[in-house]
């Protein structure tokens, strides 16, 4: 699996916003179909205390067209300042995900036949950091600076 999108997310300041959205425009009048499921997931996000700004500028990536045709979906992921990762999904999500907290919402940005889901314990704070960090491509002494920052 790949995960190098991932990577810009590492090290940013919380809180995060995650926006997992169906964008896909059937025709012309399609754009206002994206504004429209937008408008009631970031209603969501308001009462949850996600900030203007940062709502405002995910607004304006779901009104502009990502030039895909036929169904696909969008996860935008920002920190507390701006938005980090903007990547078009294969599949639409089957409902809009949206969270506003601590962490980034990493759910399976879409369903996939690649893989089987693994359902288990859920793993403790940072119980894998060190294998995905080294996935991701970081070096034994790039992930113990993290650990000694406090990112991991």
């Amino acid at each position: 699996m790949d995960l190098h999108w991932l990577k810009p997310l590492l090290g940013r300041p919380s809180p995060f916003t995650t926006v997992y959205l169906d964008v896909t425009r059937a025709d012309a009048a399609g754009e206002a179909e994206a504004t429209d499921r937008w408008k009631a997931v970031r209603r969501q996000l308001e009462r949850d205390g996600a900030p203007a700004r940062v709502l405002d500028e995910i607004g304006d990536l779901i009104a502009t067209p990502t030039g895909v045709r036929g169904p696909h979906g969008r996860v935008i992921v920002s920190d507390a300042d701006s938005v980090v990762v903007d990547r078009v999904l294969a599949e639409p999500p089957a409902q809009a995900h949206a969270v506003f907290g601590p962490v980034p919402a990493l759910l399976p940005p879409a369903g996939t036949d690649a893989f089987a889901a693994r359902m288990g314990a859920v793993p403790a704070l940072g119980e894998h950091s060190r294998a995905i960090l080294g996935e991701l491509g970081y070096a034994a002494d790039e992930i113990a600076e993290f650990r000694a920052r406090g990112v991991v």
